[in-house]
């Protein structure tokens, strides 16, 4: 028992390595003991699982979006870069990663690049143009008088196409 006890003890103290070494004695020391095994490969499971480096890699194209923005706030403007073009090569029509193209081809000084990058995401959401006037990050290009062009710019009136029973065609 006090060797599971010490077990138990070094995984509250967050111990996982040296905690799996005493319950992993306890069990092969006490094979006839059921009750105890059961406890002892709960809270073995628990150090094996806790001993795991955690995968903090983003998977999902918004997590992805959400690491790229992280990078270019951090000041790594070629990893956000790198991976915002990748998610372009994936989603083109994303306004949300044009948008940011934009903001990081600005900071890179880069303003022809995102000039366009930032008309396409205003075409893609004519709301970007609000976000284009107010972030800080963009001053470099709203200097641009083509920014005007951009911001100022009347959008285009889109019709749904819709049948007469109100249902969009497919």
């Amino acid at each position: 028992m006090e060797a599971y006890e010490r077990g138990v003890s070094a995984l509250q103290q967050r111990r996982y390595a040296e905690a799996a070494k005493l319950l992993q004695a306890v069990i092969d020391a006490y094979p006839d003991e059921k009750e105890l095994h059961e406890r002892a490969h709960v809270y073995l499971s628990v150090c094996r699982r806790q001993a795991m480096p955690l995968d903090a890699t983003p998977k999902t194209f918004e997590e992805r979006v959400y690491a790229a923005t992280l990078a270019i706030n951090a000041g790594a403007y070629g990893s956000g870069l790198a991976a915002l073009e990748a998610l372009a090569g994936e989603s083109p029509n994303n306004d949300h990663v044009q948008f940011m193209l934009a903001v990081v081809h600005t900071l890179r000084g880069d303003l022809e690049k995102a000039r366009l990058a930032l008309e396409h995401a205003v075409e893609l959401n004519p709301e970007n143009r609000f976000l284009a006037r107010q972030d800080a990050d963009l001053e470099a290009l709203r200097r641009d008088p083509a920014f005007r062009q951009i911001v100022d710019r009347p959008q285009p009136i889109r019709r749904d196409r819709r049948s007469s029973r109100g249902r969009a065609p497919r």
